[in-house]
């Protein structure tokens, strides 16, 4: 046990409090208006079609904006299934929803066949039951604003679900200076330059981000994201599912991969899942003050990137206190 809490207030330390031009840009700026003009603005970014940018700086934790769904297509399905439910999702929209959906992304505009369906797959965000795809997809989900705001490996800002209002939330995971692109990330953190190609071919573009730049800071940076994706399949599996070995603790891989993702300055729901083992781990091994830090370290990062009135963040809540007290912790859902 004792070098344990050591290697938490180590790593505690290092904790850090898409683009048709025209008709895209005004349709998206008619519809939410001043909602926009307050924080953020959609604007043509070079390389990259439309962007979100802030209109002022923007602390930590802040909540940049939240939305309404456009619609959601259920995960599992086939090439067919899923062309059939997108046109019957975008049938089912009033005719203002139409259009706005119709001025999102299209990276095969002159496939009209494919009009509805390529929108759909270069825009829609992908909803598991825990973040970063520690399990199968739930859903993909459309929205908006959201569709605006572009990829980066280092991302400032987080997208999430918020059941407890049926609305997508955006977060900023670092301050964000004034007229800085606003960034989310739409693959895993841990994943090497070869399988965030893969995954965002769907997106039809190309990362120009610092950490896929065939730089010297770039190689350096991809480095450390082998040596993250090395970490995380001690812990977990390709398919995320978690991995014991018998008579093996894995609290130091646990530390080592809350480090690696800390030290990217990465406020990602990965972090939350490797917090939660933490917590389990040290409460069988009858530590319950250790498991108490790493509960309300894990609440303090949800906070920042989910906002208070998270279900994730009121589960939390609740384990803190039963931790605090003499009653024993339910376990996390």
């Amino acid at each position: 046990m004792g070098v344990f809490p050591l290697l938490f207030k180590q790593v505690s330390r290092l904790l850090i409090p898409k683009r048709e031009i025209g008709m895209a840009f005004n349709a998206i700026n008619h519809q939410h208006g001043s909602e926009m003009s307050d924080v953020y603005k959609v604007v043509p970014i070079s390389g990259k079609g439309l962007g979100m940018l802030t209109k002022r700086s923007i602390e930590q934790g802040a909540r940049i904006f939240d939305e309404e769904v456009l619609f959601t297509i259920s995960g599992g399905l086939s090439e067919e299934q899923k062309k059939e439910s997108v046109r019957s999702a975008y049938s089912s929209l009033p005719p203002d929803k139409k259009m706005a959906f119709l001025s999102l992304y299209n990276p095969y505009p002159a496939n009209l066949a494919m009009r509805l369906v390529s929108r759909y797959n270069a825009n829609a965000f992908e909803i598991s039951n825990l973040s970063d795809h520690l399990r199968p997809i739930v859903s993909h989900i459309v929205c908006l604003q959201a569709s605006r705001i572009n990829h980066s490996c280092t991302p400032n800002a987080y997208l999430d679900l918020n059941t407890n209002i049926n609305r997508v939330t955006v977060h900023a995971v670092a301050d964000i200076p004034a007229e800085q692109e606003i960034t989310v990330s739409y693959c895993a953190p841990h994943y090497t330059r070869d399988d965030r190609v893969r995954d965002l071919a769907r997106y039809v573009f190309n990362c120009g981000c610092t950490v896929c730049q065939p730089t010297a800071k770039g190689q350096l940076k991809e480095a450390e994201r082998l040596l993250m994706q090395e970490t995380w399949l001690t812990l977990y599996d390709r398919d995320g599912k978690e991995i014991s070995y018998p008579n093996q603790n894995p609290m130091k891989s646990i530390l080592r991969m809350i480090q690696l993702l800390t030290e990217q300055r990465l406020n990602v729901g990965a972090l939350s899942v490797l917090y939660q083992r933490a917590v389990i781990l040290n409460i069988d091994l009858g530590c319950r003050r250790v498991a108490l830090q790493f509960a309300e370290e894990k609440l303090r990062l949800e906070m920042l990137r989910l906002g208070p009135d998270s279900p994730l963040i009121q589960e939390t809540m609740l384990y803190v206190t039963r931790l605090k007290s003499d009653f024993p912790p339910l376990p996390f859902s």
